[in-house]
């Protein structure tokens, strides 16, 4: 399942694979769309691309664990609000996503959820995201997060593989835990 949630009145077109499954609809703003996928990928979502024309547009994508993600492309991802791409459920573990770019700014996103995508390596830089208030890495091996200084975080959550943390100016953050990956 995927769902999305528009930012703004859009048409929302996604497409499955090579075009075998592509579904439009008129989208209101706010209101969640949800698209059964595993009619398309015979139940497992192992190399399938999926495109969502529009995505500028997004204020949350669903939770993307399931669908154990290794590649991304957030590209003009503006309004986006909330990302899951993780979870804490007994049994998850994501190796398959080992970098997490985001090649433009990001400046509404409040969460980002990357809990158990142990591939996960490299550094995180939110230096654009100046409304994030939770950020959840337990269970990944990032080495670094930079986060915009003054920022609005209150809910800090990484793992016991960072060893560089740009934060100034963090008056909100309430709970800040490091979590030991063993």
């Amino acid at each position: 399942m995927l769902e999305l949630t528009p930012y703004q009145d859009m048409y929302l077109n996604v497409q499955v694979g090579n075009g075998n499954y592509q579904e439009q609809k008129r989208a209101k703003a706010g209101k969640k769309y949800v698209y059964n996928l595993a009619e398309h990928t015979s139940g497992t979502f192992q190399e399938t691309r999926i495109y969502i024309n529009g995505a500028n547009h997004l204020s949350k994508i669903g939770n993307l664990a399931p669908m154990y993600i290794y590649g991304t492309d957030f590209r003009a991802l503006a309004h986006l609000k909330e990302l899951d791409i993780g979870t804490e459920e007994d049994g998850f573990t994501n190796a398959n996503l080992t970098e997490l770019n985001f090649s433009s700014k990001v400046p509404l996103l409040e969460t980002l959820n990357i809990k158990n995508c142990h591939s996960l390596a490299k550094p995180i830089n939110l230096k654009t995201a100046n409304n994030i208030r939770v950020v959840e890495a337990a269970g990944t091996a990032i080495t670094g997060i930079t986060l915009p200084d003054y920022t609005s975080i209150e809910t800090l959550h990484l793992p016991s593989t960072v060893i560089a943390v740009h934060l100034y100016g963090a008056r909100f953050l309430k709970d800040f835990k490091i979590y030991n990956n063993s």
